[in-house]
């Protein structure tokens, strides 16, 4: 009898030794990122000893619009440079902690500002848009050549 009540106990606790529960497994698929720039960055005409800032809410700065999958958070990080060059000649570019912004729709008035020098997370409209701003100081030494002096900021926007 007791080998019997043993054996049972044994079955019983073998029988109830696993269990098992299903995982579901879900995915969202997103638009592409479309990252467009129907403005660039312009500081026109510097004179030599002259320091000139560009708001982002200014008239002047670049304009970035990202297109992709309304209502999703994105990360927007730049890479900037520390100069413009003309040869072998070079213009200190700078950039502040409110150079950049960003905002629903291409109104400038309405933007958000941040430091591009750090990457920023916000999200795309309703409809799947964002307009990025940015700004930027230059200051011409007073022995700066003369010259037509450029850079290339790189920007990038990922889902995040």
């Amino acid at each position: 009898m007791k080998k019997t009540f043993l054996l049972l106990a044994f079955l019983f606790l073998t029988l109830n030794a696993k269990a098992q529960e299903d995982i579901t497994v879900t995915a969202s698929v997103q638009a592409p990122l479309a990252v467009t720039v129907p403005q660039n960055l312009s500081f026109e005409a510097l004179l030599v000893g002259e320091t000139k800032t560009i708001q982002p809410s200014a008239s002047r700065s670049a304009i970035v619009f990202v297109d992709g999958t309304s209502a999703v958070n994105v990360g927007i990080s730049f890479t900037l440079p520390t100069n413009l060059t003309d040869g072998t000649n070079t213009l200190p570019i700078s950039f502040s902690a409110t150079s950049a912004g960003f905002a629903e729709t291409n109104d400038k008035q309405t933007l958000t500002s941040f430091d591009p020098n750090n990457q920023t997370v916000t999200s795309l409209s309703s409809i799947g848009e964002l307009y990025v701003f940015l700004g930027g100081t230059i200051t011409s030494g007073g022995l700066q050549p003369i010259g037509n002096y450029s850079g290339t900021v790189q920007v990038t926007v990922s889902y995040n």
